[in-house]
Parts: C-alpha cells; sequence; structure tokens
C-alpha cells in the first residue's frame, strides 16, 4: 500500500518563538510584586531562580553598577528606546545555573538573569539545587 501525503490532514503551523502562555502569565505575576521560584531550561542549560519584576531588576542592576538616579532613567530609557515589549523579557534574582555540569565556572551563581522568553525550551515551578 503506497501512502500520499496529501490522504493527511494539514498539519498546524506553530510558531516555536511564541512564549508560553503560562510562563508569560507567572512573568506578569511577578511584575505585579508575586515572585515565583522557576527552574528555566535554555538552549541546554538549566538556570534556576526567582522571578522578579523589571522594576525590582533595573533598580538593583542599577545599585549593583553604582549608578545614581540620572543613570538609572536613562538605563530605564534606554530599555524602552530599544525593546519593542518589553513583556518578551524574563528577569530572574538569586539565580544558579544546574546545567550542563560539563561547564566549568568559579561561580555558578548569580545576582540577576534576563532572558527572553522565548528562549525557553522547558521550565517547572520552583528550585533546583545545586549538587555538592
Amino acid at each position: 500500500m503506497t501512502e500520499h501525503y496529501e490522504d493527511y490532514p494539514p498539519q498546524q503551523s506553530y510558531n516555536w518563538h511564541t512564549p508560553d502562555g503560562l510562563l508569560m502569565a507567572l512573568k506578569r505575576s511577578a511584575d505585579h510584586n508575586n515572585p515565583r521560584d522557576v527552574t528555566l531550561l535554555v538552549k541546554g542549560m538549566l538556570i534556576t531562580g526567582t522571578l522578579c519584576s523589571q522594576s525590582e531588576f533595573v533598580n538593583d542592576f542599577a545599585y549593583l553598577m553604582n549608578m545614581d538616579e540620572g543613570q538609572r532613567a536613562d538605563l530605564v530609557q534606554s530599555m524602552h528606546d530599544v525593546e519593542d515589549n518589553i513583556a518578551e523579557y524574563l528577569h530572574l534574582k538569586d539565580v544558579a545555573l544546574v546545567a550542563p555540569m560539563t561547564l566549568r565556572l568559579t561561580n555558578q551563581r548569580f545576582p540577576y538573569w534576563r532572558c527572553r522568553l522565548n528562549t525557553v525550551d522547558a521550565w517547572t515551578l520552583g528550585r533546583t539545587e545545586l549538587g555538592s
């Protein structure tokens, strides 16, 4: 028996660049001061941390960079100038890289992490702890 592709129903096109709707909802919740611990799989790296608001991220980033109020305002403005949609980014704090274990870093913990929502391949609620 010969199969013909036209015998099958057409496949729905799925845009892999479309962010996960549930993750977007968690991001919006974090933007309203409702942080959540999450673990993300991003291009083979397992990243764990707490979702935080963009405002908290920018304020703490400015503090870490020793920026004054004017520099902080310039930073916020420049972020809005270059980004089409600020909701496209996740902001995490108290971050740890859990995998790949072949990655050798002197420090696997970071104060903050920022990534595009559409780069997240998979995610789960809760933190994953580093092994000893």
